[in-house]
């Protein structure tokens, strides 16, 4: 049963991590289709990867933890990369309204996997309070759902600077 509930927790911010980050390079690529196309690859196929690393029951050792660290790692490798991409090619107006948001979302990721793989505060903190209420786990759900309150107000505010634009 545990591990049931671990693979759909997995699961869970791995597709909340898509979502936020495909809607994201949809807008943010809207005057880029091909290089929106390669993003949209390259994210998807390293999710596919992590996907599949979570659902197989024989793939709970060590080494393969590592692995799935390791696709994590790549994934919000590729997310960031494409926003620094975009940085590049986007008009100011765009970045000076959505790259708080971005920003925002990625902090938020970067210290939910923080928190999360050093097991803070319970590997320093030893009481019950701590290993019920406030564990690792809790402050990464936390830190995930910020982060994603952050891609979606960016969504907003892209929606109302492409909708500008268009009138």
């Amino acid at each position: 049963m545990n591990q049931c509930v671990l693979k759909v927790d997995q699961f869970g911010i791995l597709f909340s991590m898509v979502c936020g980050t495909i809607s994201l390079q949809h807008f943010m690529f809207h005057d880029f289709p091909t290089i929106k196309k390669v993003y949209f690859l390259l994210f998807l196929g390293a999710s596919v990867l992590t996907m599949i690393s979570f659902f197989f029951n024989s793939l709970t050792t060590n080494a393969i933890n590592v692995i799935r660290i390791f696709l994590l790692v790549i994934l919000f490798i590729i997310g960031f990369g494409s926003i620094i991409h975009w940085i590049f090619i986007a008009k100011i107006v765009e970045i000076r309204e959505i790259s708080t948001y971005i920003f925002l979302a990625y902090f938020f990721l970067f210290l939910g996997f923080l928190l999360y793989f050093s097991k803070f505060p319970e590997c320093v903190l030893k009481s019950k309070i701590i290993d019920i209420w406030l564990q690792s786990h809790t402050f990464w759900h936390i830190c995930i759902t910020t982060c994603a309150f952050c891609f979606y107000f960016a969504l907003i505010k892209y929606h109302q600077i492409i909708y500008a634009d268009s009138k």
